[in-house]
């Protein structure tokens, strides 16, 4: 939804709006995957974002409407924004808790993409602590975003993904920080398929395996259309 915002495509985002409607509505919120019966928060954001940004784009005011009524939905809900800021581990390891209970936090490990997206949305709100962008910075200059870390920093794999990198280069753009935008796009593009006889040329994913995941194409989407922060 958002990259049909972003890219101006009002036909696109009204059909896959629709389609979450019909697939993904489990009242009063959405459903993470259809069939399921929970939500994810962070996709949540992202429809109300989508949607502020598609009433605007499309001069819509059922778009807007449609905005408010889920976020007063999820402020009743799921969230304030001291539950996120108060999850902050340590100017060591500048990332946040991933999950919280309503008690307290999970303190198990941190998934790198769910850190991102929390650093994201703070890059988008203007309050991304200094220290989490040096953090980030210097892990995308040595090419070590790993998918998950001990609370103390320590990676817990060598797996990385270019999803994660598609959403550093989304904070790099919210912050206006070109030269680590394009630092996150090449190591994201390091994951596309170049080799002209596969069907799965152009795509991010693993040619011999044939595996590639739809959140790696979305995300790298998006990387894209970030660019256009640093022009408007």
């Amino acid at each position: 939804m958002l990259h049909y915002a972003y890219t101006k495509n009002e036909s696109g985002f009204e059909n896959l709006r629709l389609f979450c409607k019909e697939k993904l509505k489990n009242n009063p919120i959405y459903v993470y995957r259809e069939g399921f019966s929970t939500n994810a928060l962070i996709d949540d954001f992202c429809i109300v974002e989508a949607l502020f940004l598609a009433a605007e784009t499309f001069d819509n005011p059922l778009y807007r409407k449609q905005a408010l009524d889920y976020a007063n939905v999820l402020y009743q809900t799921n969230t304030t924004k001291a539950i996120v800021t108060s999850g902050y581990i340590s100017d060591s390891f500048p990332l946040y808790y991933n999950n919280y209970n309503y008690e307290t936090y999970n303190k198990d490990s941190i998934h790198i993409v769910q850190g991102l997206k929390t650093l994201l949305q703070l890059a988008e709100i203007d309050a991304l602590p200094s220290t989490s962008l040096q953090w980030l910075k210097q892990r995308i200059a040595e090419g070590t975003l790993y998918g998950s870390y001990t609370i103390t920093g320590e990676p817990l794999t060598d797996i990385q993904s270019a999803a994660a990198y598609a959403l550093a280069a989304r904070i790099a753009a919210n912050v206006g920080d070109y030269p680590l935008y394009n630092q996150c796009i090449q190591r994201m593009e390091q994951y596309k398929i170049t080799d002209k006889p596969s069907e799965m040329l152009g795509a991010l994913g693993n040619a011999e395996t044939g595996e590639a995941f739809s959140f790696d194409q979305l995300s790298a989407l998006l990387a894209y259309d970030a660019k256009q922060l640093f022009y408007n």
